[in-house]
């Protein structure tokens, strides 16, 4: 007899031919008779022969086995980032001063959005979106989206990390809104 070939197998006696391993399954050795399920972190395609030859990339994870593509890895969870491939859990929580809205690869995202103006912010049914804390924002440990400065307050810088370095509306000023990059508001005589 001739032993199947890596990602290949044969479960039955008397074949003149071996199977494809199946998607989502590994055939590791030669003469493989039953397939093994692709272990977590991992995606296995048709014909696998090694089980971590497809790992999840960065940015993703899969605490599950038995993937069969790379579209079957998630997204690395708001709050969170997913530094390394073949990941079954996500590395840990964004660092202060950052958010992470999903699929970050970095606890700090450098991506600095100048388009931040006001009151704008970005929400959390923005699920890609991942980088410094903006403007007139901050963002705590582990924040998916950054918080808007109280009313009262202002801040014109970035990566801010709590609520406590919002600066209070300036004597004479009035900051109505929040998310207040700059007091313009002066108060009435």
């Amino acid at each position: 007899p001739v032993p199947c070939e890596r990602g290949m197998y044969q479960n039955i006696t008397g074949s003149s031919v071996c199977k494809a391993c199946p998607a989502g399954e590994v055939c590791e050795g030669l003469g493989t008779s039953m397939p093994e399920l692709c272990p977590r972190g991992y995606y296995c395609p048709q014909s696998t022969s090694i089980p971590t030859s497809h790992p999840c990339p960065n940015g993703t994870f899969s605490n599950m086995t038995k993937l069969r593509s790379i579209s079957e890895c998630g997204a690395c969870l708001a709050g969170m980032y997913c530094e390394v491939t073949g990941l079954t859990s996500p590395s840990g929580a964004c660092q202060a001063g950052h958010y992470c809205g999903g699929g970050s690869i970095t606890a700090t995202p450098d991506e600095e959005y100048v388009s931040y103006t006001g009151d704008t912010c970005v929400d959390r049914s923005n699920s890609t979106t991942n980088g410094v804390c903006p403007q007139g924002h901050y963002c705590p440990i582990g924040s998916a989206a950054p918080q808007e400065c109280p009313s009262r307050t202002f801040s014109n810088g970035t990566g801010l990390e709590n609520v406590t370095q919002c600066h209070p509306c300036p004597a004479g000023m009035y900051c109505p809104k929040t998310a207040t990059i700059e007091p313009s508001r002066l108060c009435t005589a």
